[in-house]
């Protein structure tokens, strides 16, 4: 009969048996039964301690490498036993950064360079400023995306899709008394709109009254003050009776590109009290927080609609844009949308015309010689430039409809006419999906303006039923930019006082739905969505976008989902980002008959971390990674002119993020730290290569090459750089030497400036920074990404080596500021003594079509000191 010493040493190997298959579960219960059986020995402990390490429960790990040391003593025969455990105790703090902890495991290791290394590790990973002050710096200072060569945001101030309410049974049944929505790219606030219209429903439904917040988010200030004049008109009640003058000048305001002089009047009036409120410091009104910081610029724009956009454009010139845009709406849409019930004569008008008619009453009240040309012209008596030539004449733009500040960047590209809004017949459709012809009896039969009045006091009386308990907020801010600072509590514009009974300290940090409309199509497509928006939701709680921009570019949703995230299937995606594609999305019923351009939901998992069965092994984790990092560093050449370009905008700052949210979900940190410390070194051992077309699909991401060893040099300086300002900011500690990174001293922010040259496309993305040692040899040629590609199809010659090694590097994490031309980004400033003390030039390119863009600058001459990351 075996012993309990015995059954606990088959017990011990079966689990170490188990350990190796990678079953961690049963190999933790076969551990704890050896040491049930043989409590005194430390074996069991120790292999408990290994295994929760694989695990990445540090804590734990380092908890049982305790006891096992002290079930070991003083056991002179035990010495590599015991070095074994305090070398897993010591990583084992220092990746769970418990510091002090870390020192006094790691002073009890032999000498050795192991030893050395996790000094140089745990010195690493001192703070050299408080994590809020690093986090707020790297925000403010680090972009997160490659610039534009433009940096002027665009004017989106017209909304393309229909306007749907975000507020559905999930959220209705909640039990929280306080419901949050946050709509990013507002727009013209359609959705936000129609989310307000079904809140007084819902709450008639459920039988509860609750408080509701609104997160309103854009970055071009234009549209807040656009938006804040609609809310502006509609604040009072009273004001939106049928027929009211400010009514109708809110319905002008939204929907049409010029204004009978009433309306424009009423327009001026509620531009004036805006600014009075903003400028003297007072609340916009109770329910509506306007932070300090973002008022200026609000007011900027709302001054120069009181200037009338200085005299730049004509009453006619609006006319006649609208006419024709409004002509190819309807072509495009040809037999999709019928005119409404009741609106066929102001239909035909505007077709004619070129204006959305006023009704009756303001026809007699305020446009009398109008109302006597067109009934002359009915009669036979008149002519249509009788018409036209008044409405010129008499008639005002609506100059809502135009952001000076980006008006001068289209005027340098030749870029055309303002946006106008949609005919008025598609505006009507889009506000009222599914709707149309009760709307319109709602309207009986009065034409356009009673059909938007409709809407329009519904969303008052909405307003005024619930104003007591709504807060809207407002922020200026790009869209990832403000859910990132949001998760680590570091908004600026959440930093100021009470606004009357606002207290932006109470404002919520996770919200109920997000709806991110098609931002991100320019900002890093569905990983950055989930990388920023999924930790601002709620658990089960859902967030929204759809696909505008390019997309034709894609075959199916399937693909979208390649192209960003570089999973191969929807459950890789969904285990890895925990989140859950919703079934009931307006984008498709199945697959088949997906409608890219609606709306796609998905639902945050909870919980948060994924079991070992469900991640990925470590080598399928590493290649995710570098995957991830050759497509950021060497997109596929694409088209700047395609209208369905897909874009690549991400710089090397995903692949931090991308690693920090990797570890939330369950990922171990030493596997973690082990790859960063390869990609640091400058070379990586991969199977995956570098994008071969210019947008990814499933079979593309699972396709594994025979291992290589690829070179990362020429954007070592940049990894580096941004390693030394990320490992503070990352939730694990590291377990590579010091000296991979520079000291967070030793990083300066530099400026280098380049000579004017005229510029295609300069609102795309994909710009970046190239530095040549004219040591080398020529200057690459047209396409820079043959120099850069290191893999099979690269140039393999000992010289293209060289430069690969040491002749060129390249930048994408920079500022741009477009009217002095100049670059401005932070790097290891010894590198930066390596080019002034060399002869090294700087040239602008760009990573979409790999060519060069402005003349080369020689870098000693033209580059200039800034401040130095910490004083």
């Amino acid at each position: 009969m075996s012993t309990p010493a015995e059954k606990s040493a088959e017990a011990l190997n079966r689990g170490q048996e188990l350990h190796q298959k990678g079953l961690f579960d049963q190999a933790t219960r076969a551990y704890f039964e050896a040491l049930k059986l043989a409590p005194a020995d430390h074996a069991p402990l120790a292999s408990l301690a290994a295994v929760q390490y694989e695990l990445g429960n540090y804590t734990g790990s380092a908890l049982y490498s305790e006891k096992a040391l002290r079930l070991l003593g003083n056991d002179q025969e035990a010495d590599s036993r015991r070095e074994e455990l305090h070398l897993r105790l010591a990583k084992s703090y220092a990746l769970s950064r418990s510091l002090d902890n870390a020192r006094n495991a790691v002073a009890k290791l032999a000498a050795s360079a192991e030893r050395e290394a996790l000094e140089s590790s745990v010195a690493l990973q001192s703070p050299a400023m408080a994590a809020t002050q690093l986090r707020t710096k790297v925000l403010d200072e680090v972009p997160r995306t490659k610039p534009a060569y433009q940096n002027e945001p665009e004017y989106c101030a017209i909304g393309l899709d229909n306007a749907e309410a975000a507020y559905d049974d999930d959220i209705a049944l909640s039990t929280a008394e306080r419901l949050s929505w946050m709509f990013a790219g507002v727009g013209d606030a359609r959705n936000f709109y129609r989310t307000l219209i079904a809140l007084p429903n819902g709450e008639a439904r459920t039988g509860r009254e609750r408080q509701y917040h609104f997160t309103l988010v854009d970055l071009n200030p234009a549209v807040f003050a656009r938006n804040l004049i609609s809310l502006e008109l509609l604040s009072d009640l009273d004001s939106m009776l049928e027929g009211n003058e400010a009514l109708a000048c809110l319905i002008y305001v939204f929907v049409s590109q010029v204004m009978p002089p009433f309306a424009y009047t009423k327009l001026q009036e509620a531009i004036s009290s805006l600014l009075q409120k903003l400028e003297d410091g007072n609340p916009v009104n109770a329910w509506v927080y306007v932070p300090e910081s973002q008022r200026p610029a609000i007011c900027h724009h709302l001054r120069l609609w009181q200037q009338n956009l200085r005299g730049k454009y004509t009453t006619k010139q609006f006319r006649l844009w609208a006419q024709e845009q409004a002509l190819r709406q309807k072509l495009e849409k040809d037999g999709e949308f019928s005119v409404p019930p009741g609106c066929q004569e102001d239909d035909d008008k505007f077709d004619e015309f070129g204006i959305m008619m006023p009704n009756d009453r303001f026809l007699r009240e305020h446009e009398s010689e109008l109302k006597q040309l067109l009934e002359d012209y009915s009669s036979g008596k008149g002519t249509s430039e009788q018409i036209e030539d008044y409405v010129d004449q008499h008639w005002k733009l609506n100059v809502t409809l135009v952001d000076l500040d980006f008006d001068e960047f289209k005027d340098r590209q030749g870029a055309g006419s303002p946006d106008m809004p949609a005919h008025p017949t598609l505006v009507f459709h889009m506000l009222h999906p599914g709707e149309v012809e009760d709307t319109a009896r709602a309207a009986e039969g009065k034409g356009f303006m009673a059909c938007f009045e409709v809407f329009f006091r519904c969303v008052a009386f909405s307003l005024d039923a619930l104003k007591s308990r709504l807060t809207v907020e407002v922020a200026v801010s790009e869209m990832n930019d403000y859910l990132e600072r949001l998760r680590y509590d570091v908004l600026p514009s959440r930093q100021g006082g009470k606004q009357g009974t606002l207290d932006p300290s109470t404002f919520p940090k996770a919200y109920d739905r997000i709806h991110l409309s098609n931002i991100p199509d320019y900002v890093g497509g569905a990983l950055s969505s989930f990388i920023y928006a999924t930790p601002a939701l709620k658990p089960k709680s859902s967030l929204s976008s759809s696909v505008l921009l390019n997309n034709s570019a894609f075959e199916d949703y399937q693909q979208f989902l390649a192209e960003y995230t570089l999973l191969g299937d929807t459950k890789s995606i969904e285990d890895n980002f925990r989140v859950q594609l919703r079934d009931d999305s307006p984008s498709f019923m199945d697959w088949e008959e997906m409608e890219m351009s609606d709306y796609t939901n998905w639902t945050k998992v909870a919980p948060a971390t994924l079991s070992p069965a469900n991640r990925m092994s470590r080598s399928e984790l590493e290649s995710f990674i570098h995957r991830h990092l050759l497509k950021v560093l060497l997109p596929y050449p694409r088209d700047p002119d395609d209208i369905d370009c897909v874009y690549t905008p991400l710089n090397p700052t995903i692949i931090f993020r991308l690693v920090a949210h990797l570890h939330s979900v369950g990922y171990p940190a030493h596997w973690l730290s082990d790859i960063l410390e390869r990609i640091l070194q400058g070379t990586v051992a991969t199977t995956v290569r570098a994008p071969r077309q210019a947008v990814e699909d499933p079979g593309s991401v699972s396709q594994s090459y025979p291992s290589l060893n690829v070179s990362l040099k020429p954007w070592l300086a940049e990894m580096t750089t941004l390693g030394a300002l990320w490992q503070g900011l990352l939730p694990f500690g590291l377990l590579f030497e010091n000296f991979l990174l520079p000291a967070l001293s030793s990083i300066r922010e530099y400026h280098i400036s380049f000579p004017l040259c005229p510029i295609e496309s300069q609102n795309r993305p994909h710009f970046m920074l190239v530095f040549w040692n004219e040591d080398s040899g020529s200057h690459p040629g047209s396409n820079l990404r043959d120099t850069l590609l290191d893999d099979e199809n690269s140039d393999g010659s000992e010289k293209a080596k060289a430069v690969r090694e040491s002749g060129v590097w390249v930048l994408t994490t920079y500022r741009w500021a477009t009217k002095t031309r100049t670059a401005s980004f932070w790097l290891r400033s010894d590198e930066v003594e390596t080019m002034r003390g060399s002869n090294w030039s700087a040239a602008l390119w760009r990573s979409d079509t790999w060519n060069q863009v402005t003349p080369w600058v020689v870098v000693s001459k033209e580059i200039v000191d800034g401040e130095q990351w910490t004083t």
